[in-house]
């Protein structure tokens, strides 16, 4: 009993390092297969880049004045301003300082970005989202248990043996002729 616990343990290991492998594969290569600028970094560091250069970033907002927003930058650049005037009014009317915005635009010139579209993610949405998502992975975890436990010793689940899973392999399902 104990090389079955071994071998799930040992496939748990791989498929885990394989997941950490792909995450770490997708990052290597995720700004080198992107045509836009995806890093505050990218738009005011020493190099920056041409105008006319399209831009995708999430960014945090410091400040809002007219339809200019304010983001925070890295210490020792410069902070980046988002041009938003050609954004509906009321979309920046709903930004606030702290709230998280996806711009996508086009660099204009120093630490300066035309936005063409921006979407506003405000704080309470976040709280809200991970409350719901923490209820849900309760109630799934829940759900599971409630049919199966674990069983240590041989690293498996085991069914509680209280539901339609151990039926009597004896009874009717209700079809044939009965006999």
């Amino acid at each position: 009993m104990r090389r079955d616990g071994a071998k799930r343990l040992a496939l748990a290991v791989v498929l885990v390092l394989a997941l950490v492998g792909l995450a770490a594969h997708y990052d290597a290569t995720r700004l080198a297969n992107t045509e836009s600028l995806t890093t505050v970094e990218a738009v005011v560091g020493p190099d920056p880049p041409g105008v006319g250069d399209r831009a995708y970033l999430w960014l945090t907002v410091e400040s809002v004045a007219d339809s200019r927003l304010t983001v925070s930058s890295p210490a020792g650049v410069p902070p980046l301003v988002v041009d938003a005037s050609g954004i509906e009014t009321g979309t920046v009317a709903r930004v606030a300082p702290g709230d998280v915005v996806q711009v996508f635009g086009v660099v204009t010139g120093d630490a300066r970005i035309e936005a063409t579209r921006l979407v506003v993610h405000d704080r309470g949405n976040q709280r809200r989202m991970y409350v719901i998502s923490a209820i849900g992975g309760l109630l799934a975890a829940g759900a599971f248990l409630r049919r199966w436990r674990v069983d240590w010793r041989r690293l498996t689940f085991t069914s509680r043996g209280d539901g339609p899973v151990d039926r009597d392999p004896g009874a009717s399902d209700g079809g044939g002729d009965g006999g």
